[in-house]
């Protein structure tokens, strides 16, 4: 996530800050639905099947690369 550009990130236990930024959000229609719009395009794209499974095949790969290294030759 980015601020101001998917979110709007606070930071822990701040609750002042959460309320403001929930002010902002609520007072600016158009801010709420492009940050929501630009935080699912990151996600559908971040998290779509292709993308997992790159992921998951990235990890098998390094997985064996190093278990492979390990066994003695």
């Amino acid at each position: 996530m980015k601020h101001g550009t998917t979110g709007l990130l606070v930071p822990p236990r701040d609750v002042k800050a959460l309320a403001e930024s929930i002010t902002v959000l609520i007072e600016d229609p158009a801010l709420r639905e492009a940050l929501g719009r630009a935080g699912r395009d990151l996600i559908v794209k971040s998290y779509s099947m292709e993308s997992m499974l790159d992921q998951t095949k990235d990890l098998y790969a390094r997985l064996l690369q190093t278990s492979s290294s390990l066994i003695p030759s």
